[in-house]
């Protein structure tokens, strides 16, 4: 017995292109969330450096003394010259106490600024 010409098995034209078009949909999704993983780790990283690098400012503060300290600012060059600081400081609190403000910004990446407050004692 043989089969007629129009009863052949697979598929027809439309439904692989249906299932093309759906996978390149799903696709493009994965893709998508992929780079917006990588700039979340981007920024996280970025973060994680504006802390890291402001801690070992205020570091530095607490080991010259927050008296022997004018504030100002400046950059972290030659390792992070795209890292700048600022330090302030508000003297005359009760009991000598001084407050140190460190804040480190990153040019062009306002999201990456980390401030630290510490409290030091004369």
């Amino acid at each position: 017995m043989t089969a007629c010409p129009r009863c052949r098995a697979g598929f027809t034209f439309i439904e692989v292109l249906v299932a093309v078009a759906i996978l390149s949909v799903a696709l493009v999704a994965i893709l998508a969330s992929c780079l917006g993983l990588e700039e979340g780790l981007l920024r996280s990283r970025d973060i994680a450096t504006a802390a890291e690098l402001a801690n070992a400012k205020l570091a530095e503060v607490e080991r010259v003394g927050a008296y022997n300290w004018r504030e100002g600012d400046g950059d972290f060059a030659p390792e992070f010259p795209q890292y700048k600081w600022h330090v302030d400081l508000y003297r005359g609190l009760a009991g000598g106490l001084v407050l140190v403000t460190v804040t480190v910004a990153s040019e062009g990446k306002a999201w990456a600024t980390t401030r630290f407050d510490k409290l030091l004692l004369p």
